[in-house]
């Protein structure tokens, strides 16, 4: 590797450094190894897509981006002046539905088993299955600190866009922006200088006590390394009122979502005094941002009090402390736990999403769209449909920790939250529906288990100090 071959060079981010970490002492899982599978409603062309990969690859440097770890004193990112990024076609069986479902499957743990060669490849691949004359999947392999969610969904679209316009013989022109990623790194270094946001986490960490959430089945013969999720029924009366309540406080729907994820963690800590991890965007705000590529995201805390108030209450005060947290949002968790002796603040965090779609992209018939992983082993991901108007909230927990008896559980006290959301947003909801839940919540367990004489005990004396 030669200097003419390397067009810029600077640090890895906070966050790129802790997926790093987490996914070199954890490679057997293929932790933060994203795999990500579309339809295309487009005819395939291996010809065109190599040639738009190609333009794409030339106008985004997170694509040339390969990592040293060990020549210099801190980890670096190198952005190559040219990158080669292969597109491989997946020949799977099409004997049926579920044969063609299994390949994909076998395919997935296949990739995720190959891993990457951190230094010395590129950490960006491209597969594409051709199913018909009229579609096809693509399906991108990447590691995570490259990629966030948003910057996945901006690269979708416009290869999409230049591959549609090529397949018609078009002209196109692949977008550029004056902005690059290493201005997030400046940004993120000057953060860490500044001392108002150094006292603004000092002052949210005091004393701060974890809340977590146990596994209600210990020892359950169902642990494995997998992935368990679900998605959290909302009724559609519910979905309307939710966004009426949006409108009449003047919130956003993340501020309800958030508010409502709080209270779940409240309920299944069995603490009043919460605090979740929130995941912020750390865009800077200078011109052409919205389409550079590569991972702003940062994780910061959120804590709040759940006592002796209304929802409504509530909820405007999560959308005052949202608003409180984002000229500070840059400040790496890594440095918070470093600062605080290496402390886990929070075992669950909360992801709101809002992404719009290409409208070449069609969900496929089967439920295969790949995979990820992280080192939180309670995530919630929250978004707004915009297909179907509704907020919708997946509940995705670590295998290894929880069972399907929890997942059930979580789920329950998720729907039912919403429900007296929706239904009585005036009352203190620290008093209202905790026996409903409560008792819905009872449904999951034996008559005779321990669990039950004890929930049972509190449901019947629920005013008494434990």
């Amino acid at each position: 590797m030669t200097k003419q071959q390397i067009q810029d060079a600077y640090p890895l981010s906070y966050t790129q450094m802790g997926m790093l970490f987490h996914h070199q002492m954890e490679k057997s899982e293929a932790v933060y190894h994203d795999i990500v599978i579309q339809l295309v409603d487009l005819p395939f062309s291996m010809t065109t897509l190599q040639q738009v990969v190609g333009n794409l690859v030339s106008s985004n440097e997170i694509l040339r981006t390969t990592l040293e770890l060990s020549r210099f004193k801190k980890p670096l990112q190198l952005v190559h002046a040219s990158q080669e990024i292969p597109i491989t076609q997946l020949d799977f069986s099409f004997a049926d539905q579920a044969a063609y479902k299994n390949s994909k499957l076998k395919w997935i743990e296949t990739e995720k088993q190959r891993g990457f060669e951190l230094e010395s490849s590129s950490l960006f691949r491209v597969f594409v299955i051709n199913r018909n004359e009229h579609s096809f999947e693509l399906a991108f392999s990447f590691h995570h600190l490259l990629l966030d969610g948003y910057s996945l969904r901006h690269l979708t679209a416009e290869l999409l866009r230049c591959y549609a316009l090529a397949l018609e013989g078009q002209a196109y022109e692949v977008g550029r922006s004056p902005a690059k990623y290493r201005d997030f790194i400046a940004a993120e270094r000057l953060a860490i200088k500044s001392e108002a946001t150094q006292q603004y986490w000092q002052t949210m960490l005091d004393s701060h006590v974890r809340s977590d959430i146990e596994s209600a089945t210990t020892g359950s013969s169902e642990r494995n390394e997998n992935h368990i999720a679900a998605v959290i029924p909302i009724e559609e009366t519910v979905s309307k009122k939710i966004e009426d309540l949006s409108i009449a406080l003047k919130v956003t729907r993340k501020a309800i979502l958030l508010a409502v994820h709080l209270r779940a963690v409240s309920i299944l800590s069995g603490q009043s005094d919460v605090m979740t991890g929130l995941v912020v965007n750390g865009r800077t705000e200078q011109l052409g941002s919205e389409s550079v590529l590569g991972l702003f995201l940062n994780t910061v805390p959120f804590r709040a009090n759940i006592a002796n108030q209304t929802w409504s209450t509530f909820i405007q005060e999560v959308a005052i402390q949202e608003k409180a947290i984002s000229p500070h949002r840059r400040y790496p968790l890594g440095l918070m736990k470093k600062e605080h002796e290496g402390a886990e603040f929070f075992q669950h965090i909360f992801n709101y999403t809002s992404f719009n779609e290409s409208v070449h992209v069609k969900r496929a018939d089967d439920d295969v769209r790949g995979f990820e992983k992280t080192n939180y082993p309670f995530t919630v991901q929250a978004t707004y449909n915009k297909a179907i108007n509704k907020p919708e909230i997946f509940l995705e927990l670590d295998g290894s920790v929880y069972d399907s008896a929890d997942l059930n559980r979580f789920v329950t006290v998720y729907q039912s939250i919403f429900e007296r959301l929706a239904n009585s947003p005036d009352t203190d909801f620290t008093l209202t529906g905790q026996t409903e839940i409560s008792h819905r919540l009872l449904s999951a367990f034996k008559p005779n288990d321990i669990t039950t004489v004890f929930a049972n005990t509190c449901i019947n004396h629920a005013q008494r100090i434990a």
